[in-house]
């Protein structure tokens, strides 16, 4: 489920043509079970209609604190954002 400010920057990402990919990572064992439900990593890259890669946000969990996933989304794109801005400013 997405948050509300989930969706507000997905649809910020859309106005500027960008298309938006996260990657959650988690602890797991070797035989692929997760080993606890604290911990993990969010990461959020915005890319270009062209496919080109532009900036990252990443959103980390507390190793105390029980992982969700609609937050980490939340959180990692909020700073994919605020570094594709940084970056722009850089540029101009």
């Amino acid at each position: 489920m997405k948050t509300a400010h989930e969706q507000d920057l997905l649809a910020w990402a859309e106005e500027r043509n960008l298309d938006v990919d996260f990657k959650h990572i988690r602890r797991h064992d070797m035989n692929g079970f997760m080993l606890t439900p604290t911990g993990g990593k969010t990461i959020c890259t915005l890319i270009d209609k062209g496919g080109n890669f532009v900036v990252q946000g990443v959103a980390l969990c507390n190793p105390a604190e029980n992982y969700n996933k609609a937050i980490g989304r939340s959180i990692a794109l909020g700073r994919a954002r605020k570094n594709l801005q940084r970056k722009l400013n850089q540029l101009s």
